[in-house]
Order: structure tokens, then C-alpha cells, then sequence
């Protein structure tokens, strides 16, 4: 996955005289509740890479390219519509960047001033989006239909919950 290290940079770390600076938390997809994708702080002109995480697996989407052509519209090219899990969506807080990797389907933790991984939960399905932090507890979904919750600083898992009222598959990606 090329650029990972850019992308935690955009989450709220920068870097001055060659140390890692942390801006804000960054708790959830595009920074919070809102989703402002906002920090209220100004950016240095050069960013550095100080490190790189190489995921074991790329991303997984779970729909595969469209077809190459619609002969019920009349389309000759069709742009894909479902690519929001083509990239792992990292989040930041209290010095952790956390993402969900619908490649190998854990939840990992990694301490942001050196990448270095700090746990890993493995859920029973890809997940696909960013977790949501919430003081001490990291909140996602898997595509196994069910809801979790971990404790943050350990990976432990607290509760896990099955929010539709029957177990239903949808085929998708093979």
C-alpha cells in the first residue's frame, strides 16, 4: 500500500525539525462525528515521511470493477459507484493510528511517533471502514454482521453485537 505514511500525515501529524508532532485527535473518518475532514491548525509547507507501515495484505473491495458496458442505459463506459473500501481509512488518538484492513480483516493499532504495531484484533470479515474512538474504546464494523468494541489501548475485546435481527448473506466479490 504506497503512501500509507502520507495519508496518517493528513490525519493530524506533522513533523518540525525532524520531530513527530501531533495536532489533534482525529478520532473518526474525515476527523470526527461531523466529518468535517477539518483541523483547526496550520500545516507546515514540507511534509516527511518518518516511517512507513506495510500492510500484509492490500485492500479487499467488496465490489469488483463494473461492467465494461450497459446495453439497457446505452453506456459504452460505466465509472465505478461502490469504492469507498479501496483504501484503508486510518484514525487518530492519544498518540495510536488505528485502521481496519478489509485485506486480512484485523483492526490494528500502531503507535503514530514510529509506526511500530501495537496490537492487532482479527474480526470474522473484512472491515471495510474507519473505526470510531470514543475515550477508551474503539468502535467498527466487519462484514460479519456484527458491531465491536475494544477496549483502545489494548485490543481487548469488550462487547460484540449482532444489529440486524437474523443472520443474512449478500453475495458480493465472488
Amino acid at each position: 500500500m504506497r503512501g500509507f505514511g502520507s495519508i496518517i500525515l493528513a490525519a493530524g501529524i506533522f513533523l518540525s525539525g525532524g520531530t513527530v508532532m501531533l495536532l489533534a485527535d482525529w478520532p473518526g473518518y474525515r476527523g470526527g462525528g461531523q466529518r468535517r475532514a477539518f483541523a483547526p491548525t496550520s500545516f507546515p509547507e514540507r511534509f516527511i515521511r518518518q516511517w512507513q507501515f506495510q500492510p500484509s495484505q492490500p485492500p479487499a473491495p467488496a465490489w469488483p470493477e463494473p461492467a465494461r458496458k450497459s446495453y439497457w442505459q446505452q453506456l459504452t463506459t460505466i465509472a465505478p459507484r461502490v469504492v469507498d473500501d479501496q483504501a484503508f481509512h486510518p484514525v487518530l488518538a492519544r498518540g495510536q493510528v488505528y485502521f481496519g484492513s478489509s485485506g486480512d480483516d484485523h483492526l490494528y493499532c500502531l503507535s503514530a511517533s514510529n509506526g511500530v504495531p501495537k496490537w492487532r484484533f482479527a474480526a470474522e470479515g473484512p472491515i471495510r471502514f474507519a473505526p470510531f474512538l470514543v475515550g477508551d474504546r474503539a468502535f467498527f464494523g466487519s462484514d460479519d454482521g456484527y458491531f465491536y468494541c475494544l477496549d483502545a489501548g489494548s485490543g481487548a475485546l469488550m462487547w460484540r453485537r449482532r444489529l440486524g435481527s437474523e443472520e443474512r448473506w449478500m453475495i458480493g466479490n465472488g
